[in-house]
């Protein structure tokens, strides 16, 4: 059932803004579905990102929105977060191309993943691959790691990592 929302919700960004004319290079919706391995508890987490492709200055290639949810470990402590920033399209060869993304990230509890962390904001940071078949598009395909710490501004810190894989819908 919750696939099928979120491709509801895909569908229905993708007609809504089929219309503008912005100066935007293009847009990107994506649904991504994780684990957080190692000491992390092993706990899943879900992310909505939004994407504009845009022709920035410094290399970057875009801006995204981030929403996202911790499923949590014990009852009531699910972690929801937002998390907006640039990211860098740094390899792209054929149908395949790597991405980096860092974003300030705001978290709507005092722990993730079963660790205590210090303060509600953090960094997150991505590498993602994303492979584009021919027989797919406008669909993408990919693998996602995603690191959320505070970047040592407080104690305590866990670092939390994750890997998964997602699906975008690009336009």
């Amino acid at each position: 059932m919750r696939l099928i929302n979120v491709f509801v919700l895909i569908s229905s960004i993708y007609s809504l803004s089929t219309g503008l004319q912005a100066q935007d290079k293009g847009y990107s919706l994506s649904y991504f579905a994780g684990k957080t391995p190692f000491n992390n508890n092993n706990v899943s987490f879900d992310v909505i990102k939004f994407g504009v492709e845009k022709e920035l200055p410094y290399l970057i290639s875009g801006i995204n929105v981030s929403l996202g949810k911790y499923q949590g470990v014990f009852e009531f402590s699910d972690t929801n977060w937002v998390a907006v920033g640039p990211y860098w399209d740094f390899w792209q060869s054929g149908v395949g191309r790597f991405s980096f993304e860092f974003a300030p990230t705001y978290i709507d509890n005092d722990f993730i993943a079963g660790h205590f962390v210090a303060g509600r904001w953090h960094f997150t940071s991505t590498l993602e691959y994303t492979f584009t078949p021919q027989f797919s598009q406008p669909f993408q395909w990919g693998i996602r790691y995603q690191h959320t710490s505070n970047g040592g501004t407080g104690s305590p810190n866990p670092g939390i990592d994750g890997v998964g894989a997602f699906v975008e819908l690009k336009w």
